[in-house]
């Protein structure tokens, strides 16, 4: 590939760029999808003696079943259902000027309603055009043995991981997905001055909120996974971004600081 120095691009030159790599991110999406439909469906895992089509995609690429779902999910909505000889998945003509995004939040909206989403249609609107989950609640029925009848249950939100400000391993205490994510955040948004910020990851979107002491990320449902606080963000920053030295000198503060414990 011909290489291109940045002071030599216009705006035009490097939007061409650009617009070219995004389309080939999301034919590459469609291209997996429809790969791994072949794997999964004619079962040519076994032809590696793999145990299962999970087995395969761990081994292979590191990723579960439900990355593979959302690639294959991809593929069946926006992809071309018929190929002639020769020629490679690819996205539908009138998805092209779709970005990967929008393409991930459609797949879950009804017909009626992903025939109202243009092009222009930012993703958190696409967002909220999904049906609501309704939240059950218990209902007591009355009668003779009302007694028996248990309480109804009050409805909670669902519980969410909390990571605090301690002395503990950067780079295990998360686990490994949550790891990659905060990392990208940390990369791309962390220095940003929006509240709401959104990164990919793993083929799907994550909405991480700046609040008072907290930062709050969120599952590709919307509804939050966990929290991080703002104290050990920054010091994650500055040890994988910004300044290395102040943030080991942290933590060595940090220790010398923390009370020794019974029995030490």
């Amino acid at each position: 590939m011909e290489e291109v120095k940045k002071s030599d691009l216009t705006l035009e030159q490097a939007k061409m760029f650009a617009d070219r790599a995004i389309a080939d991110v999301k034919n590459g999406f469609i291209e997996t999808g429809y790969y791994l439909k072949l794997i999964r469906d004619k079962k040519l895992w076994k032809e590696q003696k793999y145990k299962s089509f999970d087995a395969f995609l761990e081994e292979n690429y590191a990723k579960d079943k439900s990355w593979a779902s959302r690639c294959i999910s991809l593929y069946g909505t926006f992809g071309k259902e018929e190929l002639f000889w020769g020629e490679l998945p690819s996205l539908k003509p009138e998805y092209a000027d779709y970005n990967v995004s929008q393409l991930i939040e459609m797949i879950s909206l009804p017909e009626e309603k992903r025939e109202l989403v243009t092009p222009e249609t930012p993703v958190r609107a696409i967002r909220d055009m999904k049906p609501k989950r309704e939240k059950k609640v218990a209902t007591v029925a009355t009668s003779e043995t009302e007694e028996n009848v248990p309480a109804p249950e009050e409805t909670k939100d669902p519980e969410i991981d909390h990571f605090f400000n301690r002395n503990e391993s950067i780079d295990d205490a998360y686990g490994a997905t949550r790891a990659e994510i905060v990392n990208k955040y940390l990369e791309t948004g962390y220095k940003s001055k929006d509240k709401e910020y959104e990164v990919a990851a793993f083929g799907w979107l994550y909405k991480i909120v700046k609040e008072g002491d907290v930062t709050v990320f969120c599952g590709p449902s919307g509804d939050p996974s966990f929290d991080v606080e703002n104290t050990r963000l920054e010091r994650e920053y500055n040890y994988f971004f910004g300044n290395k030295e102040e943030a080991e000198s942290k933590e060595s503060e940090e220790e010398q600081e923390a009370p020794p414990q019974q029995g030490s």
